[in-house]
């Protein structure tokens, strides 16, 4: 309420007062004078400034939008969509239906490109005619399709067009536990070669000797053709006149499949027609690894025997008897079982493994009763497959004792035959690091091999100052030789 009618309303109960007062009051009572009345207060009226309320956005209220997996597919459309959960990239997608197949057994990929794992494809059913007349058909067929993925392992499952989503989903639970493999007779008409390498080839060789000893004139079996991966090749038995005779039943023969990919890569393969399969599969477990650092040799014991060890040593440690490191370690190969061993493990056999060198590598095995079975290998002649049969047995080495009666200590000592004398070649030294005293007695072990037929052997003595002293012998010389100073050479 305003100050002004305040004080209107003051003054109007002042004045009841009074006039009721002093209707009570002696009349010569003193009359109180009225309150005076406040000023006016004009209150001053400015202009009104026009303020623009502001505006409430009005929030959009929306429902969640719905979820599909997968987007949908019409049945019965022109498309349909494969989605790969299978954990793998797949390559290849076939689907067909009984008459389908009745028709044709080869398979058709209808992937035009690889499908990664959790990866969609829409498939234009225009481009597969005969595949898109029998789903139309809507005749109840159930279609069966194969897929596979890069490490060639098949997908197997059926899809109902009029019940299952036009999404076919490929997943794990389709994995067949092993490849399928063809059913090709022995000593048929064919040999079926299958890749399973991951790997396409360009070049697939059959042969009789080893990669080694190929020199270019070889037939390669796939002419100008490809062998991708998850493919396998018919080779005909009459297209392989140079193998009729191994290819017979009574035939019992190592056969070597080579096969180069398109990177050059080499994988081989030892096959005997007459006990293996003639469906032969081709994995990156026969890639022959080109690093060097490794260098797999394959030992079959046809002995009768258990074999408990196994050496391969340089030509240098066999003439001395020196059979270096077993091979084996706590493994053994039972009779008619075969093993795989790194040669590459074994330092002192780094020349032979070279690829240029022509050094053989002497493989010595060795029974529970130690009887010696012996075998040359020449690694960049021969197959990487060696079998060792009771008639390799070896005579166990004897060890020569040489005595030193000349003027001075030797430092150098060496066995040669007569044919190492002539190419003046007379080995690695038999001393290695150490210095035969004078008035001191070497021992050591000379190879059955080097002894056999009572050859002449030749020793060669080297003192600090290279006088040589050079004596022959052979074993019905006996087991013990003195070298003295009517030996030294006056050549």
């Amino acid at each position: 309420m305003k100050r002004i009618n305040v004080v209107r309303t003051i003054s109007l109960v002042l004045l009841l007062s009074t006039l009721f007062l002093g209707c009570a009051t002696p009349i010569d009572q003193q009359a109180v004078p009225p309150v005076p009345a406040a000023p006016v207060e004009v209150e001053q009226q400015s202009e009104a400034v026009a303020v623009e309320e502001p505006k409430l956005a009005m929030a959009s209220i929306e429902l969640p939008p719905r979820f599909i997996q997968y987007p949908p597919v019409v049945r019965y459309g022109e498309i349909m969509g494969l989605v790969n959960e299978t954990g793998y990239s797949i390559k290849s997608f076939d689907l067909f239906n009984d008459r389908m197949y009745l028709a044709s057994t080869q398979a058709l990929n209808m992937l035009s490109e690889s499908l990664g794992d959790g990866e969609r494809m829409v498939i234009d059913l225009t481009k597969f005619p005969l595949l898109s007349e029998e789903i139309q058909k809507r005749d109840g067929s159930i279609f069966t399709f194969n897929a596979s993925d890069w490490d060639d392992d098949l997908y197997w499952g059926e899809w109902d067009p009029s019940e299952d989503s036009w999404n076919l989903v490929l997943t794990s639970d389709s994995l067949l536990p092993t490849s399928m493999d063809i059913d090709v007779e022995s000593f048929g008409p064919s040999i079926v070669i299958a890749n399973r390498s991951g790997y396409p080839f360009e070049r697939l060789y059959i042969e009789r000797k080893s990669p080694n000893e190929m020199d270019g004139s070889e037939t390669n079996l796939l002419g100008e053709q490809l062998l991708s991966s998850g493919q396998f090749a018919r080779i005909q038995v009459a297209d392989l006149a140079y193998l009729q005779e191994f290819l017979t039943f009574d035939a019992y023969a190592t056969l070597t499949i080579t096969a180069f990919d398109t990177d050059g890569d080499r994988y081989t393969l030892l096959w005997h027609p007459t006990t293996d399969a003639w469906f032969i599969e081709l994995t990156l477990a026969e890639l022959q690894w080109p690093e060097g650092d490794q260098f797999y040799l394959t030992v079959q014991n046809q002995t009768g025997q258990t074999l408990w060890y196994l050496y391969a040593v340089p030509d240098s440690y066999f003439v001395e008897g020196d059979y270096g490191s077993d091979l084996l370690d706590w493994d053994l190969i039972y009779d008619s079982d075969e093993l795989t061993v790194d040669l590459a493990q074994l330092d002192y056999l780094d020349e032979a493994l070279q690829g240029d060198s022509d050094e053989v590598i002497h493989l010595i095995a060795k029974d529970a009763d130690e009887v010696l079975y012996h075998k040359e290998y020449y690694p960049n002649r021969d197959i990487a497959y060696v079998v060792f049969e009771a008639e390799a047995a070896l005579e166990e080495a004897e060890s020569l004792s040489l005595y030193n009666d000349t003027p001075a200590d030797l430092w150098f000592l060496y066995l040669a035959t007569d044919e190492m004398v002539h190419e003046k070649n007379f080995g690695n030294d038999l001393l290695r690091d150490g210095i035969w005293e004078v008035k001191e007695e070497f021992t050591f072990k000379v190879s059955p091999a080097l002894v056999e037929n009572n050859q002449v052997l030749h020793l060669y003595a080297y003192d600090y100052l290279d006088n040589e002293y050079h004596k022959e012998w052979n074993v019905s010389d006996g087991w013990t030789l003195t070298f003295n100073a009517d030996d030294l050479s006056t050549q």
